[in-house]
């Protein structure tokens, strides 16, 4: 008889808040170089804390990226202008993050989450802005 045990499933609050903190840290742009600083941490990670065997490839800079976007659906981020998401200074590392948001903070958790949106929806703007310059144009047009 073989048994093989598997460890705890990835999805755990930590994991979460890790993922979280490194956007919020790194702002990345729409399949940006900065994702694979986060795959590649997020990867670390799941080595560091037994759930992978190894810290190269379980998530591929897409894997994490799309994972990303699963943990946001629905949120509803607050609109804020392209300067005030650049210009905001991020002052908590990662590491120092996930040690002052407990498992048991969810309010913690929802100002991580929002915060990450609100960065995704801005990178999604600039990715488009930058693809069609004249789309502020276009829109107000159809206004």
């Amino acid at each position: 008889m073989v048994v093989i045990a598997f460890s705890e499933p990835i999805g755990d609050r930590e994991f979460k808040v890790k993922l979280l903190m490194e956007i919020i840290t790194r702002k990345p742009a729409v399949k940006g170089k900065e994702w694979r600083t986060i795959t590649y941490k997020m990867n670390q990670y799941l080595f560091d804390h037994g759930q992978w065997h190894t810290p190269y490839y379980f998530y591929s800079d897409e894997d994490c990226y799309r994972y990303f976007l699963r943990l946001v659906e629905g949120v509803t981020p607050k609109k804020q202008t392209a300067t005030s998401i650049g210009n905001s200074p991020v002052t908590a590392k990662p590491e120092d993050a996930i040690e002052s948001a407990s498992p048991s903070s969810r309010l913690n958790y929802q100002n991580f989450l929002l915060k990450a949106a609100e960065i995704e929806r801005q990178a999604q703007e600039n990715y488009w802005r930058r693809r069609h310059p004249n789309i502020d144009a276009l829109l107000k047009k159809t206004e």
